[in-house]
């Protein structure tokens, strides 16, 4: 029987004309330049920006998050090896939490690391491991597979919430949604992808996030993903932004406080 993970690439948006969609390498590098801009209003706060800029930043930054939510669930189907990606996503998770504690001040002067909360490479890599098992118990349990799966999905967003990584358990559910959408017809899929997003706005405190509903834009650049890897770039470009943004917007910031 074919497996969700044997399926060829999946064409969401057939271009007319000049524009043919956007590429998953063309996605990365938009989710990257929004996250950037997020992360230098959040890491910066209204320090050095003033609150209606701050504001406006954070709000377009909404919309990295599931950009790169979704990726994971369209490189889960393709990749060769999943165990590799999920040790990549591993590996860089801990590179990551310095630069992620000290840029956004959860480590105080004096101190490397905080370990309350922990960056998003552990939510990336927590929905990366539901899918692993998704796929693991689709192949040798047939139609019965989701019940297992969810069971999986429902502890590893436990683990999500128990670590206090960004997004937490939403984050890892968006995951797997995505990834389970990318099946089903047109209508039912874009309802999914909503979801997907929609889901990251439910937060346990103050049962809805409202700044988070501005990452349904998002849905416009995932719906008119094209299928394709795009032009052809190093891997490894995109698991070092994010420790490498994070950590020159430290130093920036640091010595932007100084002089200013």
């Amino acid at each position: 029987m074919e497996t969700m993970a044997e399926r060829p690439a999946v064409r969401y948006y057939e271009g007319q004309g000049r524009f043919r969609g956007f590429t998953g390498n063309g996605l990365k590098l938009f989710a990257m330049a929004i996250m950037l801009i997020d992360h230098i209003a959040y890491s910066w706060h209204v320090d050095l920006v003033s609150f209606d800029v701050y504001y406006l930043m954070r709000v377009v930054g909404r919309l990295a998050f599931p950009t790169f939510a979704y990726m994971i669930a369209v490189g889960a189907r393709h990749t060769h090896d999943i165990k590799k990606y999920l040790l990549r996503l591993l590996a860089f998770a801990f590179l990551s939490e310095v630069p992620f504690d000290k840029a956004f001040g959860f480590a105080g002067e004096g101190q490397l690391v905080e370990l309350e909360h922990q960056n998003v490479f552990f939510t990336l890599l927590l929905g990366l491991l539901a899918l692993a098992f998704l796929q693991f118990f689709q192949k040798r349990l047939g139609r019965f597979y989701m019940v297992p799966a969810v069971a999986v999905l429902l502890l590893l967003m436990m683990a999500a919430n128990f670590l206090d990584t960004d997004y937490a358990d939403m984050g890892v559910l968006s995951i797997f949604l995505f990834y389970v959408a990318a099946d089903k017809k047109p209508g039912a899929k874009a309802a999914l992808f909503a979801l997907a997003i929609i889901v990251l706005a439910f937060d346990w405190e103050v049962i809805v996030n409202t700044i988070e509903l501005f990452a349904l834009v998002s849905l416009i650049p995932i719906l008119l993903h094209n299928g394709q890897r795009g032009a052809k770039m190093n891997k490894w470009v995109f698991y070092a932004f994010y420790p490498g943004h994070l950590l020159l917007l430290w130093l920036i910031g640091r010595f932007l406080l100084h002089v200013i």
